[in-house]
């Protein structure tokens, strides 16, 4: 076999080892999920707390999940934020257990929010209970993160290989014992 070949061969087995480290981390990094059942998720409502300089409040949710594995609820009909405007900030991955401030919820004086899981509701109002000044309010973002950082390691992989691809491979030299050397 011709160092060329062979050259080849290896070039080959790199791609197919990167695309399936590539398939592996996605499996990996994707969250659990179960079928939803009704019951097992409620929503908890923990505080609201005054925007500051502005003219509106923030809800502080969590929620509580009774059974044994995650859950998964899309946004939806079971799932929903209202006023319609909120809709899409709150959690569709539910991990077992009881987990408080999970996300905030934006909302105008003199109006409310709600957010129904699987048949069971939260309100939030500007005369809800007040969160304490020392609480911590969740980070801002959507969950998106994880799959942001799959894509990212996609197009890194995409590129890696593109790079890859368009190099030469070492052509083969021959010496005057017949031997192949690169």
């Amino acid at each position: 076999m011709s160092m060329e070949s062979r050259m080849r061969r290896r070039a080959g087995a790199a791609r197919t080892g990167l695309v399936a480290v590539i398939g592996l981390v996605g499996l990996l990094a994707a969250p659990g999920t179960a079928v939803a059942q009704s019951g097992v998720v409620t929503p908890l409502f923990e505080c609201v707390t005054k925007l500051h300089g502005a003219a509106g409040w923030t809800a502080l949710m969590g929620y509580s999940n009774s059974s044994n594995a995650p859950v998964t609820w899309a946004v939806g009909p079971e799932n929903v934020l209202r006023p319609s405007a909120r809709n899409g900030e709150q959690p569709t991955t539910f991990q077992p257990g009881v987990h408080r401030g999970v996300f905030t919820v934006a909302f105008t004086t003199g109006n409310s929010v709600s957010w129904t899981v699987g048949g069971s509701s939260v309100v939030a109002t500007m005369n809800a209970k007040r969160c304490p000044a020392s609480t911590e309010l969740p980070a801002e973002g959507n969950g998106t993160g994880p799959a942001i950082v799959l894509v990212g390691a996609g197009v890194i992989g995409a590129v890696a290989l593109h790079r890859a691809r368009r190099r030469p491979l070492p052509t083969t030299v021959r010496t005057e014992g017949g031997r192949d050397d690169a």
